[in-house]
């Protein structure tokens, strides 16, 4: 049986403004389905940056 992915990054990095540096950086993730997970970090590491970009709350390009 396979496993599907539901997000899927590799080497992704994000900024707000296209010549500002990078404020999340994510090197390699995947969620499959059906998995439960939390993400857990201080103020300011991009856990809700991450949770918008995933769920196309922030646009890419």
């Amino acid at each position: 049986m396979s496993v599907e992915s539901l997000y899927s990054l590799q080497d992704f990095e994000f900024s707000y403004a296209p010549n500002q540096r990078g404020i999340l950086s994510v090197p390699s993730l995947a969620i499959n389905a059906g998995l439960c997970l939390a993400l857990a970090g201080p103020n300011g590491s991009g856990k809700t940056t991450l949770l918008k970009l995933l769920n196309n709350l922030i646009p890419l390009g």
